[in-house]
């Protein structure tokens, strides 16, 4: 685990940083390199990362405690599980294959082309389209229940 006081871990130009297991953000600095990140972590461990990654992926389980994915960065999502947040900004989103949500609200209008699992309660509050001519498809799983809310 990087930990504050270690000395720290710079990656830059076309490097890569994996991060797994138990990790927090600080002491890390990322400048135009991919930064993948698996274990189990919040939004605030992300944010404690310093620099500028090229992209992120998330293969681990995210919690946004509430919080929304950041605009602004090249997030893509590899078996990995976003939960307890919002997703507000399609343009935030590179890539999604293979991603499960818990306990999330979709707030804008989001297209996937891979399957969804729900773990527990999905929201959406603006379109959710499949691709079925690439695979799309939603699974529900533990109880998932999909709330729409609008017309």
């Amino acid at each position: 685990m990087v930990r504050p006081g270690s000395g720290g871990l710079t990656v830059q130009d076309a490097g890569t940083v994996i991060l797994r297991g138990e990790w927090n953000g600080a002491g890390v600095r990322v400048d135009n390199a991919d930064l993948r990140l698996g274990g189990e972590f919040t939004l605030a461990d992300v944010q404690a990362i310093d620099g500028e990654p090229g992209g992120i992926v998330i293969f681990g389980r995210l919690d946004l405690e509430g919080g929304a994915l950041p605009i602004g960065q090249a997030w893509r999502v590899k078996g990995g599980i976003l939960t307890n947040g919002r997703l507000e900004d399609a343009s935030v989103f590179g890539d999604f294959s293979l991603v499960s949500l818990e306990n999330m609200t979709v707030a804008a209008p989001l297209t996937l082309s891979s399957s969804v699992v729900i773990l527990d309660d999905l929201i959406l509050e603006a379109d959710l389209r499949l691709d079925t001519n690439d695979g799309g498809k939603i699974e529900q799983v533990n109880g998932g229940i999909v709330n729409v809310i609008g017309g």
